[in-house]
């Protein structure tokens, strides 16, 4: 039986073309048969309902086909049984890999077990990272906002521009890749997106578009007040995140969201690699 805290998601999309049903469904989906592919989110977002929308919405805009999504939340301990999907992804968390949580712990031996390709978002990235040996570490200083990042040309980033702007809301960062692993992307801050294997994983967030992240900028500018109101900072009951709010706004523009939208080719380069 399903986990109660799995949503279900389906996505069909029309095929317009003059070929008969029976071609279109041969050519539908990632190419078998017209099945459509199967994806299992493994959502440990704050906000997961946004979370799950956000990725429905980028992987039916890039896939010309079927796309199957289901969510599991991983705070709730509901994890999906790898035989059932053929890939899945990682996404972005409050949480940190080092923290001591019993969902933290099983997500990072469900990662071990599954033998399927996985792409990792962020917290996902990270958590790909631990699991294989490699290392997190808090930032000084984490990124907020649209920033503009650079890749070596490796096919996962085949039609994205060698430099490009996506948007990132991390304050921890991959500081050594786990044996085997291969740097993608990086920018002044960090390592940005690394290969393992069948797995893929970026530090940034392709999935989040204008209109949520400024939500989230206002989220956590809110939460960084309201810890400064109840002394819960420093010894002095003063927040240690300096962040400067109106910089991080104004990369908050329409014309980087535009940009940002390139990025989104990397989705369809993952299931590329799907067999």
């Amino acid at each position: 039986m399903m986990h109660p805290a799995v949503e279900r998601f389906r996505h069909r999309s029309g095929v317009h073309t003059d070929m008969s049903a029976d071609e279109q469904a041969d050519t539908q989906a990632d190419g078998r048969d017209g099945t459509p592919v199967r994806l299992a989110l493994l959502n440990g977002s704050p906000n997961p309902d946004r979370t799950a929308e956000n990725f429905r919405r980028v992987f039916t805009d890039v896939v010309d086909g079927d796309v199957s999504i289901d969510d599991y939340r991983v705070q709730e301990l509901a994890f999906p049984d790898p035989d059932e999907y053929d890939a899945a992804v990682v996404s972005g968390s409050a949480d940190s890999v080092y923290d001591d949580a019993e969902h933290v712990d099983a997500l990072r031996e469900w990662i071990r077990d599954a033998d399927l390709p996985i792409l990792g978002v962020c917290y996902g990235h990270q958590a790909i990272v631990d699991a294989y040996g490699g290392t997190v570490e808090e930032l000084s200083a984490g990124e907020l906002g649209y920033v503009e990042v650079e890749h070596d040309g490796d096919a996962f980033f085949d039609g994205v521009p060698e430099r490009f702007v996506c948007f990132q809301s991390h304050g921890d960062a991959v500081t050594e890749l786990p044996p085997g692993a291969e740097p993608l992307a990086r920018n002044d801050v960090c390592l940005q997106a690394m290969r393992l294997d069948d797995h893929v994983s970026v530090q940034f967030h392709p999935e989040i578009g204008l209109e949520y992240g400024r939500d989230l900028v206002d989220g956590i500018e809110s939460a960084i007040e309201d810890e400064a109101d109840d002394g819960s900072g420093d010894e002095n009951g003063v927040s240690d995140d300096n962040r400067d709010f109106e910089a991080v706004r104004a990369t908050l523009t329409a014309k980087n969201e535009r940009r940002s939208e390139a990025v989104h080719a990397i989705f369809g380069n993952f299931l590329r690699r799907v067999e």
